[in-house]
């Protein structure tokens, strides 16, 4: 099915639209892919699924739910994805989906009752990808040595994103050449796994290694460079470069700066900054899950 991509023109999606309308004129299929074309805006059209029955659209609901969550929207989130699990075939995945927005909801204890009912509902054959979400979702809390008996068990049964996230466990517990080593691995086998590159070059700023830092944190691409600019900061501080220093933190927007002033009480710089890695405890995104941790 045709799918929103940032990487492609909105013109190329509008073209999408319009064959999709001359063959399809009402329904909920109409419905479905003006909201998958139209990207984070799709939730006016999602809404017109409402009154179709879960039991057979429900899988439609779960494309709605992610939408909203995407879009912060998360007590919409929750609803839609509720309902995508009203329907057969039901998706696991709408479950990890709904623990990260009762997560962003405040709601922890019930996020972890989705992922319990997430490893009991998923096929043997994603069980790993199950307890790497689950342990992600440790990650993003601080609870890093129950994130790392969920990840090292994620990581052996073959699960792809458990590799970088163990290495982020292992950094936050403080066994930063463990940590490496793990993410030198885990980059080998996916090298544009651009979180675990965020990572590696924190390692290595703790490891006082400054300019391999910012060599690995400039392969991290402009639009998710968010965590990259909070250590690259601290990384051309410490090397000296004011200059450089300065430009990066006038680089991360204003309203999270504003939000960790406001939370922190600091107001020299590296300090924050500092502060900001800190209090993000396992997060290393720039998306909706801020909401976790910036309350």
């Amino acid at each position: 099915p045709w799918e929103w991509d940032e990487r492609v023109s909105r013109a190329e999606h509008l073209r999408e639209l319009r064959a999709l309308e001359r063959a399809v004129t009402r329904g909920p299929w109409l419905h479905f892919y003006r909201g998958v074309l139209s990207g984070p805006k799709g939730l006016a059209h999602f809404a017109e699924l409402s009154t179709y029955p879960s039991a057979r659209y429900g899988w439609m609901f779960h494309k709605a739910g992610a939408t909203a969550l995407a879009a912060a929207e998360f007590e919409t989130a929750a609803r839609w994805l509720k309902r995508s699990l009203g329907g057969r075939p039901a998706d696991w995945r709408a479950r990890g989906f709904l623990a990260e927005a009762r997560l962003c909801l405040g709601e922890t204890k019930e996020a972890f009752a989705e992922m319990d009912r997430a490893l009991r509902e998923a096929p043997p054959e994603d069980r790993g990808d199950v307890l790497a979400w689950r342990g992600e979702l440790d990650l993003w809390l601080g609870n890093y040595g129950k994130a790392l008996v969920s990840l090292t068990k994620a990581e052996a049964l073959g699960a792809r994103g458990a590799y970088g996230w163990r290495a982020a466990a292992l950094l936050k517990l403080g066994r930063r050449k463990e940590a490496l080593a793990q993410l030198d691995r885990t980059l080998a086998l996916y090298p544009l796994d651009f979180e675990a590159i965020v990572w590696r070059g924190e390692t290595l700023r703790e490891l006082g290694r400054h300019r391999e830092a910012l060599r690995t944190l400039e392969r991290v691409p402009k639009m998710i460079r968010l965590w990259a600019l909070f250590n690259s900061v601290l990384c051309k501080s410490a090397l000296g470069d004011e200059k450089g220093a300065s430009a990066d933190f006038a680089s991360i927007p204003a309203g999270l700066i504003d939000a960790l002033r406001a939370k922190t009480g600091l107001t020299d710089r590296d300090r924050l900054i500092q502060a900001g890695l800190t209090l993000s405890r396992g997060f290393r995104r720039d998306e909706y899950e801020q909401a976790i941790w910036l309350r």
